[in-house]
């Protein structure tokens, strides 16, 4: 039930509610900005994670965008923001579930079902500190989950990832909470070159983490200096929809210095569209049979590095005997890999001598390939073919994501830092569920899971299960970024979950399954600033929040102040003290009301950094340069493995190996559900789920087709099903069921079909599990599994079939 509410009555109520949060100071969030009540149009600086913008607004309305600057490498989101914040998904007021009664019955089973009713902010932040104290009395802080979205926000003040700087900073006031385990974005690389090259983990609000890659790729200026080569094995470097646009430029640049591009990658991606002068297409999950076939070239013709390997690496024995079938059995040619991936061995062989000829890189950071079944492997043994080769620490080479130019002695604007878990602060592992198991976690505990060499357990003994989900964020992670979504929707309306709260400034998945929530302003509805690539920015509020939306700190300000933690929280700071506090630990030349009048200060960006090579110490004396591996030495090989699961694992192997997925197209599988789905890349124009509420994006064809999200598929498997260009396509398997708008092309392999990640779940029938989700999200159909023992991340592939709907 939604009613109207008077100006001045609003207003009075406003005031009111500042008084009693002892936050007068900032009662600005809720008023009209001077410079946007101009009749006169005003243009103003802001930013969004993908860039810096000018605002131009009139009357208190933000009219449009434009560049900062002319031809700034800003990423084509920046001027959607306008779009987003105008979204009719916006939340305006504070609300709760119809039948959510926290002194009678909640109503468990009725979540996600959109019955909701407006309350006030007084009721509102009561009702939450009540349950938090409950919570905390009746079983210990423990039992709080508190997790958010990531990416959401942008802002060195109102900033965060996850729950954010100020949402650490109150949930670790509360006590030892429990978080989200697990790494989405780059887990293969985080575990398989933890193996390999080493690493030291550090745990932080509950998300485990090693080094992305011990050894740093070598940068854009060497690799214009020395590369002959460059293969972007599964990942699209021409597409940068989420921050800037500097890598495509400089492969333009790499491209017109003679450098040779080769694409493999189980769809024509923009990369190879744009740069490749070859693509080579490969069945998906398949790549490690083919890497292992190139290395038995390698090894049969002598054409390997024999010195870097016997003193730069350890085990390349053990690694040897499997590649030629000494243990198995199977010699690993390039005839045995054709059969499984797809691609034909004389293109294999190609391949191989012109990589071991070459100087060659390896782009292949944020792969999809990384995340998927076994994607460590992919990325133990991307290292061990460079090592092979002598390629590791020497210009030219090397593997990863290069390294783009950064100003020098830039010192803008500080960030708030986020507040370390009150575990991890005392030396210990925090009480965590693995993102992937939170529906089995709910439903079915204990749950257990491993990542490298270690093991962990929900629930810990002597902490509570969770009892109270708080959610922070633009979207909803479970529904729109983790698989199995019905059996975490199931998770969420069980009873043991007895109040899920989430704050955030759209209607997305994660709200509908809420039973409070609470709306907050986002950027262009608040002042602050931030840092991108050479531009530090004031982000000045442009328009008023809508209805009663405020800022997420001052959300926590409301609670806190209910939780006698307000001094602990701010000390009692306003925004505006906070951001002058923050501003003077830089160096900008000018004083920060000059920098919020001129908004914007442009530090020096070099045309290139000096040429810088990634273990080029290592390279040169590994002896007194080592690794932090156990040996010091890259390690095809893992004694950490072997001690941990046994020599024999075969799902934790010791060395780089083919594993083949349970959900490969030559599985039983694959008889009833024949088509292989890779759901893992992200959307050109988006980042998750975010920006899927803009009018703009759907207007593309390319994320979205007759108002359903766009899934590719190659002519012979749509004609085979009778589907035509934009049909509506119901995609489905035992997991559930989405539709989608059928893109047929060519660019993708038959036996392939391709959605990006990021789908707003929409179910047919609200609250029901395994209804037909209208929304394209794929996490309906992907496996809620961990990708292999030593690496906690998700897996995005998986079998599907496809038919026309109607």
């Amino acid at each position: 039930m939604t009613f109207l509410i008077s100006r001045r009555s609003f207003v009075k109520a406003v005031t009111a509610m500042a008084s009693l949060l002892a936050i007068t100071k900032n009662v600005e969030v809720l008023r009209t900005r001077a410079a946007s009540a101009q009749s006169e149009e005003v243009v103003l600086t802001c930013a969004h994670d993908s860039g810096p913008f000018l605002a131009h607004v009139k009357d208190g309305r933000w009219l449009r965008s434009s560049p900062l600057e002319p031809n700034i490498p800003v990423a084509p989101t920046v001027f959607m923001v306008r779009n987003r914040l105008y979204a009719p998904t916006r939340i305006r007021y504070p609300m709760k579930r119809a039948d959510f009664d926290p002194n009678g019955n909640r109503n468990t089973q009725n979540r996600g079902s959109m019955n909701f009713v407006r309350i006030t902010w007084t009721e509102a932040f009561d009702l939450v500190a009540n349950e938090i104290k409950r919570v905390i009395d009746t079983y210990g802080p423990s039992a709080i989950y508190a997790m958010g979205g990531s990416h959401q926000w942008t802002g060195n003040l109102h900033t965060g990832t996850l729950i954010g700087a100020w949402g650490s900073k109150f949930f670790s006031l509360l006590g030892e909470y429990t978080t989200n385990d697990g790494e989405g974005s780059v887990p293969g690389w985080s575990w398989g070159s933890y193996i390999t090259e080493g690493g030291t983990p550090f745990y932080y609000t509950g998300y485990s983490l090693y080094n992305a890659v011990s050894i740093p790729a070598n940068n854009f200026a060497d690799l214009l200096q020395n590369c002959q080569l460059m293969i972007h094995w599964s990942t699209d470097g021409a597409v940068k929809s989420y921050t800037d646009n500097m890598t495509p430029l400089y492969l333009e640049r790499l491209k017109k210095a003679g450098v040779k591009h080769i694409v493999i990658d189980q769809w024509y991606n923009d990369t190879a569209a744009v740069f490749a002068d070859k693509w080579i297409p490969i069945i998906p999950g398949t790549d490690e049979a083919m890497l292992a076939s190139i290395a038995y070239t390698w090894i049969t013709e002598a054409l390997y590095d024999q010195t870097f390997v016997s003193t730069h690496t350890v085990g390349f024995d053990q690694f040897k005997d499997y590649i030629l079938g000494n243990t198995d059995g199977i010699p690993k040619t390039p005839e045995w890999a054709q059969g499984i991936c797809g691609v034909e061995a004389g293109t294999i062989k190609a391949l191989a001598r012109e990589w071991a000829s070459k100087r060659t890189f390896l782009f292949c950071m944020n792969a999809g390939a990384n995340r998927r079944q076994y994607g460590a492997e992919w990325v133990r043994m991307m290292v061990t073919l460079q090592s092979m080769l002598g390629y590791i620490g020497k210009p030219g080479c090397g593997l990863g994501r290069p390294g783009t130019p950064r100003p020098v002695n830039m010192k803008g604007p500080a960030s708030v830092p986020g507040t370390p878990h009150p575990s991890v602060q005392a030396g210990k592992y925090p009480p965590r569920i693995q993102h992937v198991q939170f529906g089995k976690a709910v439903l079915n505990p204990p749950i257990t899971w491993t990542a490298g060499d270690k093991q962990f357990v929900y629930p810990e003994p002597g902490r509570s299960e969770i009892r109270l989900f708080y959610f922070v964020g633009g979207s909803g992670y479970f529904f729109n970024q983790m698989g199995n979504t019905n059996e975490h929707i199931e998770g969420i309306k069980s009873p043991k979950i007895e109040i899920v709260i989430s704050q955030s400034p759209w209607w997305h998945t994660v709200n509908y399954f809420s039973d409070i929530v609470l709306p907050v302003a986002h950027i262009g509805e608040r002042d602050d600033f931030v840092n991108w690539l050479n531009y530090s920015v004031y982000m000045h509020r442009l328009v008023d929040p809508p209805g009663e939306a405020i800022n997420d700190l001052d959300v926590f300000r409301g609670l806190a102040q209910r939780l006698n933690l307000l001094d602990a929280l701010t000390q009692g700071k306003t925004d505006d003290q906070m951001l002058s506090e923050l501003y003077a630990k830089s160096s900008i030349p000018m004083s920060f009301d000059e920098f919020k009048q001129t908004g914007w200060y442009k530090w020096t960006l070099p045309d290139l950094d000096a040429p810088s090579v990634g273990g080029a110490k290592f390279n040169a004396d590994p002896v007194a340069n080592p690794l932090p591996t156990p040996s010091g030495k890259l390690e095809i090989f893992s004694q950490r493995i072997v001690s941990f699961y046994g020599p024999n694992d075969p799902q934790a192997p010791a060395i780089p190996m083919y594993i083949e997925s349970p959900e490969s197209l030559n599985s039983a599988t694959a008889q009833k559900y024949p088509l292989f789905l890779d759901g893992g890349p992200h959307p050109r124009r988006g980042r998750h789920s975010q920006w899927n509420d803009t009018s703009w994006q759907r207007d593309i064809d390319y994320d979205y087709i007759n108002g359903y999200r766009t899934m590719w598929m190659n002519p012979i498997d749509a004609q085979a099903r009778g589907v035509k260009q934009g049909d509506v396509i119901r995609v489905f398997n035992d997991r559930g069921q989405a539709l989608f708008g059928a893109k047929i092309s060519e660019r993708v392999k038959p036996g392939i079909v391709w959605a990006s990640e990021g789908g707003h779940y929409t179910p047919q029938q609200p609250g029901m599990v395994g209804t037909t989700d209208l929304g394209g999200d794929v996490n309906v159909l992907l496996p809620g599994i961990q990708m292999e023992k030593i690496c906690h991340g998700q897996v995005t592939h998986t079998l599907v079939e496809v038919e026309k709907w109607s």
